[in-house]
C-alpha cells in the first residue's frame, strides 16, 4: 500500500512537471518555427535550410539513388501489408459462409509471407494450413495436398462447392482448408503477374 501511494506521488510530481514545461514552451517569446509563411522571418529561416542542404554534394549515382530505391522497397513493403487485407477479404467473399474466419485470416497471412519464398506448391500448401491444422502430422497435410498440387499440371480445380462446415469431418475439413490455401496461392500469382 504504501509503494503505491509513493508511486501515486511521483506520478503527481511527472505530471506536475510536463505541464511546466508545456506551458513554459507555449509562453515562450521566441518562435521555435516560423508558422506564418508571409512573415519576413520565414523567408529567411527557409533559406537557412536550403543553403544546409545542398543536393550539390551527392553524386546522383552514388548516394540518391541507391537510397530512393531503398525508400520505394519500404513503400512497397508497407503495401504489401495491405495485401494480406485484400487477400482475406477475396477468401471471406468465396468461402466466408463456409470456414471460420480467423482460419481464412490466418491462411491469408501464412500465403503472403511464403509468396516471396521459392518453394514447391506443396510445401507452400503445407505451411499455410500447418499451424490451423496442428492436429494433423506434416506427412498427412502432403497427403491431402497432393491433388491440388497435381491438378495445376492437367486441370484446374477451381471449384470450391459451399460447403456445411460444421457437417464435414475432421479429413474432409483438412482436404477443404488445403483446397481454401490453393486458391489463396493461384490469388497472390495472379496478383504477381499483373
Amino acid at each position: 500500500m504504501l509503494d503505491r501511494s509513493i508511486n501515486c506521488q511521483n506520478d503527481i510530481t511527472k505530471l506536475k512537471t510536463v505541464q511546466a514545461e508545456f506551458l513554459e514552451a507555449l509562453l515562450e517569446k521566441e518562435a521555435i518555427y516560423p508558422w506564418n509563411p508571409a512573415e519576413p522571418e520565414t523567408e529567411e529561416y527557409l533559406a537557412h535550410l536550403e543553403q544546409e542542404f545542398s543536393l550539390a554534394d551527392w553524386s546522383e549515382t552514388q548516394d540518391i539513388l541507391p537510397r530512393t530505391e531503398g525508400l520505394f522497397s519500404a513503400f512497397d513493403r508497407c503495401w504489401s501489408a495491405s495485401g494480406v487485407e485484400a487477400l482475406c477479404d477475396s477468401l471471406w467473399e468465396r468461402f466466408g459462409e463456409c470456414v471460420p474466419r480467423k482460419w481464412l485470416g490466418a491462411i491469408a497471412a501464412q500465403a503472403e509471407t511464403l509468396a516471396s519464398q521459392e518453394m514447391h506448391l506443396a510445401d507452400r500448401l503445407v505451411q499455410c494450413v500447418q499451424p490451423i491444422l496442428s492436429q494433423w502430422g506434416e506427412e498427412d497435410l502432403y497427403l491431402f495436398a497432393r491433388p491440388f498440387v497435381y491438378a495445376m499440371r492437367s486441370a484446374d480445380q477451381e471449384d470450391c462447392d459451399r460447403v456445411d462446415w460444421e457437417t464435414l469431418s475432421p479429413i474432409e475439413r483438412a482436404r477443404y482448408t488445403l483446397k481454401i490455401a490453393r486458391y489463396a496461392v493461384k490469388q497472390l500469382e495472379a496478383n504477381d503477374s499483373d
